[in-house]
């Protein structure tokens, strides 16, 4: 099964909670999961799936640390501008030098 998902607008108040993502990627029952996040601390989901034992199969590349930014969508841009045809999902986020934030 393949799921895509797709930039949507959403209403200012509604809310998808850090725990209700580690719930829905947690009954994912795919062997890899790879999560992009292009949000102002986004290494906060980072430690959290790092920390728990059911979410193993999760790949997190992340726009930045827990404590920083992100600034105009310039994560997603960068990802987007890699040549995914012939790169590992690893050497896309090397290649792109997208790695440099979160170091």
């Amino acid at each position: 099964m393949y799921v895509y998902m797709y930039h949507v607008q959403v209403s200012e108040d509604e809310h998808y909670s850090l725990e209700e993502l580690k719930s829905d990627l947690s009954e994912c029952r795919a062997r890899h999961v790879h999560v992009v996040v292009d949000q102002s601390f986004s290494g906060t989901l980072v430690k959290s799936l790092r920390r728990s034992r059911r979410h193993q199969h999760i790949a997190v590349y992340a726009s930045g640390r827990d404590s920083e930014y992100s600034f105009a969508g310039d994560f997603t841009t960068a990802w987007t501008r890699v040549n995914h045809t012939r790169l590992c999902m690893k050497d896309v986020f090397r290649v792109g030098d997208l790695s440099a934030a979160v170091d």
